[in-house]
């Protein structure tokens, strides 16, 4: 694995994957120290991370967020570390299978979170049903990305600890307890990941008190 980041710099990437990189970096933690200041020590280390995963899964290649979860790995490690950990969370982890065959897995997904609100959550998921709210509206990104996308730094690294501990399990696990805090609250003028941005407090002492 260290050998396709090594040679990664030398591979050419096709000119419509490099754009969907370089559009995703721009756009990354924008207002993180970090990663906001162009041609930067962090944009330079999320592009080779992104390059270099393009290069080693083939099938894959780079998809749209992957830059998200990298970068939030590259807050906590070295780049050469968060590439293999970005490695290992997409093959041994399973979050790979979400991106192939046409997003069939992710759909999958969707589905049984569906089932799981009906079953679980039942007002929620009627009120969704009345305004004609479905859940890839706002759950693929949340899947796709590990939940690292639209929500505060601190709440995202508990979430990644305890995927890294629990597994695929976590994303429905953490779904509905976002869910969950928005069945106290208002929704009708909020989508649900506007909503739980603005109590992200109260989400994340739902999913303490929830055991995630």
């Amino acid at each position: 694995m260290m050998d396709v980041w090594k040679l990664s710099d030398s591979n050419v990437l096709d000119s419509v994957c490099e754009n969907v990189i370089q559009r995703d970096i721009n756009r990354t933690f924008p207002a993180h120290d970090f990663f906001k200041e162009a041609g930067g020590v962090g944009q330079d280390s999320l592009y080779h991370i992104s390059k270099a995963y393009a290069v080693y899964d083939s099938e894959v290649g780079y998809c749209q967020g992957l830059s998200f979860l990298a970068a939030t790995l590259l807050l906590h490690m070295p780049e050469e570390q968060a590439f293999c950990v970005l490695v290992k969370l997409m093959y041994d982890y399973g979050l790979r299978d979400l991106y192939k065959d046409g997003f069939e897995n992710l759909y999958m997904r969707l589905y049984q979170l569906n089932r799981l609100m009906e079953e679980q959550l039942p007002q929620l998921w009627q009120h969704f049903s009345d305004k004609g709210v479905e859940s890839h509206m706002f759950a693929s990104q949340w899947f796709l990305t590990l939940f690292t996308a639209r929500f505060p730094l601190y709440f995202v690294f508990h979430i990644l600890d305890v995927f890294l501990l629990q597994g695929v399990d976590t994303l429905f696990q953490v779904a509905l307890a976002l869910l969950m805090v928005s069945t106290t609250f208002e929704t009708s003028d909020s989508s649900p990941t506007q909503f739980v941005c603005l109590h992200s407090g109260a989400t994340f002492v739902s999913l303490r008190a929830s055991g995630v």
